[in-house]
């Protein structure tokens, strides 16, 4: 007769710890990185701000966009009064920025505003040109407009020259 062999309790264990670790690695290895992770908050803002250029001139409606090292918002100022920007898309809600990622600079005509991170997109004039910089880490990314009114996301090197 033949007799039937199980497996003993070490050899599911061990079993048990090997699938665990594989789990492991590939879930650290699924993770996006701070330069995916800048890269997609990057593009997020540069529609948001084009969607707020195209909403302000669709509406007659200035859109102020505000920013700090880790969020921003969106207010609209319409018939002499400000009100958070609510309606309409999500693109225009307030946004947190995921840690690590961070705000570090924002230029108005080439000339860098020290203090208040502000642009106003304004129905009767055109976008101004501006540039948004953005950090995580060693990565750096400007969300940038160009003279035709569109809004990029651009990735800059260390040194901030874009590439």
């Amino acid at each position: 007769m033949v007799e039937a062999r199980a497996f003993t309790l070490i050899e599911l264990l061990v079993a048990m710890a090997i699938v665990g670790i594989v789990v492991a690695l590939v879930a650290v290895s699924a993770r996006p990185g701070e330069r995916a992770v800048l890269e997609l908050e990057a593009t997020r803002l540069a529609a948001s701000l084009a969607l707020a250029a195209r909403e302000a001139r669709l509406t007659g409606d200035t859109i102020v966009w505000r920013g700090s090292a880790s969020a921003y918002a969106f207010a609209r100022h319409a018939e002499d009064r400000y009100s958070a920007s609510q309606r309409g898309t999500d693109e225009l809600k307030p946004r947190t920025l995921p840690s690590g990622v961070a705000i570090s600079a924002v230029s108005i005509g080439g000339v860098r505003r020290d203090g208040e991170m502000r642009i106003d997109f304004a129905a009767s004039t055109p976008i101004e040109l501006f540039d948004v910089e953005m950090r995580a880490g060693d990565a750096r990314y400007s969300v940038s407009s160009t003279a035709m009114g569109d809004v990029r996301a651009i990735r800059a090197e260390a040194s901030g020259a874009p590439r």
